[in-house]
C-alpha cells in the first residue's frame, strides 16, 4: 500500500492510496485498488471521511464506496 494526502485547510484532508496484494489461497486472483478520500476533522474528538475505490484487478471490486466516522474520548 502506498499513497499520499493533502492538507486542503485546517479541517479537510484529501488523499489518494493505492493497495495491492498477492493472492492468499490458490485459484483466487490478487487485489490492487485506487482509493480516493476526503476527511474533515469536525472538532479535537471527531473525524468523518468519506471515499470512492476502483478495483484494477479481478479480484478487487469494481467500485465502492463509504463513510467512516472516528470518535474519539
Amino acid at each position: 500500500s502506498i499513497g499520499l494526502s493533502h492538507r486542503l485547510d485546517a479541517a479537510n484532508t484529501a488523499g489518494l492510496e493505492f493497495f495491492a496484494q498477492e493472492a492468499v489461497l490458490s485459484g483466487i486472483d490478487g487485489q490492487s485498488e485506487l482509493t480516493l478520500f476526503l476527511s474533515n476533522k469536525r472538532d479535537n474528538k471527531t473525524k468523518l471521511t468519506g471515499y470512492v475505490l476502483k478495483g484494477l484487478a479481478d479480484g478487487s471490486p469494481d467500485w465502492g464506496f463509504g463513510v467512516a466516522l472516528k470518535l474519539t474520548q
